[in-house]
């Protein structure tokens, strides 16, 4: 773990490889730093995921949310609440349109990111459409809007 710290993110070929492969064939945007060293606790990076909830995945969202309770510590993530938000939406005459959105908040340790992607994904809370896509970033860098 000690030789992780040292380095920036997108300069260590493992760290670059795990979240590659991860957002690969999914609606998962990953996004590492290049300057940035991470929050870390004794077992891994910690990751922050948000996930836009709209009318759409609402429900599946809130399955998802009663799940990770249930299972408790033994989920992959913790669920970090809920903020409202909106996306900004350029339409093809040039207009850029506001969205009104809820962002579901989650961290996962790096140790159990594979896991936790999983788990949002197959739970149907990410859709396939681009703008609502679950992004995965470094935790000092997941607050404000997205």
């Amino acid at each position: 773990m000690l030789h992780m710290l040292g380095r920036p993110m997108l300069d260590h070929p493992r760290l670059a490889k795990l979240l590659g492969r991860d957002g690969a064939g999914r609606n998962v945007y990953v996004n590492l730093y290049e300057e940035l060293r991470v929050v870390t606790f004794p077992a891994g990076y910690i990751l922050s995921l948000r996930q836009p909830v709209t009318i759409g995945n609402r429900a599946a969202w809130e399955a998802l949310e009663q799940r990770v309770k249930l299972a408790g510590s033994a989920a992959p993530l913790r669920l970090a609440g809920v903020s409202e938000g909106f996306i900004l939406k350029l339409t093809p005459s040039g207009a850029v349109l506001r969205e009104r959105v809820a962002f579901a908040q989650a961290t996962a340790l790096l140790l159990h990111l594979q896991d936790a992607l999983d788990l949002i994904c197959e739970s149907g809370v990410v859709p396939a459409e681009k703008e609502y896509r679950l992004t995965v970033c470094p935790l000092s860098f997941s607050s404000g809007v997205a």
